[in-house]
């Protein structure tokens, strides 16, 4: 299953860890405009640390994109939709070359802003791949494309392993907690260091319809209902309707998901290439 909500929250996690940031006062009145918190108001220049936090999200989310392409096939054949999911976009091999993409775009680094985002990218879609890896019971082409080659690139965990037919689809159904909780955050965030208000109650209409999913697709999957057909009526929605809706808030909030989050010290927290 996706799950991408908790990658989403994972992300936020990690630029929290990682690029902390300084205390809100000392942000002065810029943060509510977004000028300290990264907003797309300006260059990606603007703010390292910003642009390494938000990269950090996005790049928790991006791999889950795939669903895009792989949508029609998870209607014929979920399981094969599932197995050909964690490929191209979940191989530490992709993120390296996302990786390589951003420090030519920014340099070599000498753009301090753009080599901070790259970096946050592609260490949010690293991170994503190694969580499904551990979790979600299925396996990874965590070194595609090295498989087409004849050599080993796949590893499952999980192989020998099998789950009770109740256990997908209530995973399933988590897919919307998962996102409510992502809104949810979203949503307090954004008014906790006053960004992107204008938007926010739009994410207060996609966390509640994310919860009333969750409620009626765990309620579906306590009846007889196959795990094919709840498969397909699952990804039917959630390509097509839940996840544009997360992918449109991790870009549109970017002030929020960038703004910095306080310490003790009192410094604004910036990416490790911020520093050079």
């Amino acid at each position: 299953m996706a799950q991408v909500g908790f990658h989403g929250l994972i992300g936020v996690g990690l630029g929290r860890l990682l690029a902390p940031g300084g205390p809100q006062g000392a942000l002065g009145p810029g943060e509510g405009s977004g000028a300290q918190a990264g907003a797309p108001s300006g260059s990606v220049k603007d703010d390292p640390g910003g642009n390494w936090r938000w990269g950090l999200v996005v790049g928790s989310i991006l791999p889950d994109a795939d669903l895009f392409l792989l949508g029609p096939l998870y209607l014929v054949n979920s399981q094969l939709g599932l197995a050909m999911h964690r490929t191209f976009t979940h191989s530490i091999v992709t993120a390296a070359l996302v990786l390589a993409y951003f420090r030519r775009r920014s340099g070599g680094g000498r753009d301090k802003a753009m080599w901070s985002l790259g970096l946050g990218v592609a260490v949010g879609m690293a991170v994503h791949a190694l969580t499904d890896l551990v979790f979600w019971f299925s396996g990874v082409d965590l070194l595609w494309p090295l498989g087409l080659l004849g050599l080993p690139s796949w590893i499952n965990f999980w192989e020998n392993w099998t789950n009770p037919p109740l256990v997908p689809k209530l995973l399933g159904a988590a897919d919307y907690l998962a996102l409510a909780l992502f809104f949810l955050y979203a949503r307090r965030r954004a008014q906790a260091v006053g960004t992107d208000l204008g938007f926010v109650p739009r994410v207060n209409r996609y966390f509640q319809l994310s919860l009333v999913l969750w409620l009626a697709y765990t309620a579906l999957a306590l009846t007889p209902i196959s795990a094919s057909l709840f498969d397909m009526v699952h990804y039917a929605v959630f390509i097509v309707v839940l996840l544009p809706m997360l992918l449109q808030t991790a870009v549109r909030m970017r002030a929020t998901f960038s703004a910095p989050w306080p310490t003790a010290r009192g410094a604004l927290g910036n990416a490790p290439a911020a520093r050079g």
